[in-house]
């Protein structure tokens, strides 16, 4: 059994021990392997959305904004309550320190599930009596941090281990950008890695990619800035830190350049074509 189908049979177990499900936030595109869902896929979430389409929107938007405020004072996971009062566990995957996605479990019964604000929240009578989901056991809340903490370590350490190991040149390189994009590396660094001398290294990655190696880690910075400006609510100069740019000033002209508009507009059309 592959680490893969380790992590989804772990998860799965966790789901079964703590009556909720599990959803994924990816920030840079690291855990595009992982099949937990992007949103939240339980019943009592889905119907709400069904019958209030907004109601999309603005979770998004809490589970992104929100959650990110807090997450910039902590690296530890948590609990919060979502817009509609129910409880959720809000965990960390940390990669260098950088907080590179969340897994979210839940949902549970929350201080207001059945009361007043979710009804202003849905508008809808039929929700007078609604149940809404499991209760989680005070007794358990510490374990379902601890466990959900493992879980997000695993896809942690998946996602920066080789994915080729021994392949070929191709692989290597794209395996080099993805652990070291946001690092300041140069051809050389990518020679050793491959096991190469520089100058075979750069005619290597001028035949396989049309390029040269400073423009494929730019192009490669670049694509996971745009992911985090239009996934993300860090701000401009902390998506230019994260991307390898520490020069924000530097990042805002490259930006533009290869993109016809700025960090800044590029997040507002992103959020309106969303809206």
């Amino acid at each position: 059994m592959n680490n893969s189908k380790i992590f989804i049979t772990a998860a799965q177990a966790f789901e079964r021990q703590f009556d909720c499900r599990l959803c994924l936030h990816d920030y840079i595109g690291y855990f595009k392997g992982c099949t937990l869902p992007i949103e939240h896929l339980n019943p009592f979430c889905t119907d709400l959305k069904k019958r209030n389409p907004r109601l999309s929107r603005t979770c998004m938007a809490f589970d992104r904004d929100a959650v990110q405020q807090l997450l910039g004072q902590t690296r530890k996971a948590f609990y919060k309550y979502c817009h509609c009062g129910f409880l959720e566990a809000v965990i960390p995957i940390n990669i260098d320190d950088k907080v590179c996605g969340v897994l979210f479990a839940g949902p549970f019964a929350g201080k207001s599930a059945t009361g007043e604000e979710l009804l202003s929240v849905c508008r809808l009578k039929e929700y007078q009596n609604y149940s809404g989901p499991p209760p989680l056991d005070r007794s358990k809340r510490d374990d379902l941090l601890a466990l959900g903490t493992l879980l997000a370590a695993q896809l942690a350490v998946d996602a920066v281990k080789p994915a080729y190991p021994g392949g070929d040149r191709r692989d290597l390189t794209e395996q080099f950008l993805k652990l070291n994009f946001s690092k300041p590396v140069g051809l050389g660094d990518l020679a050793e890695f491959i096991g190469l001398s520089s100058p075979r290294t750069s005619e290597l990655v001028k035949k396989i990619f049309g390029q040269g190696f400073s423009v494929l880690l730019t192009q490669k910075r670049l694509q996971t800035a745009k992911m985090l400006l239009e996934h993300s609510s860090f701000n401009i100069e902390t998506v230019a830190k994260r991307c390898g740019f520490n020069d924000s000033a530097y990042f805002h002209r490259v930006f533009r350049r290869h993109n016809g508009e700025t960090p800044a507009q590029f997040r507002l059309r992103s959020s309106n074509h969303q809206a």
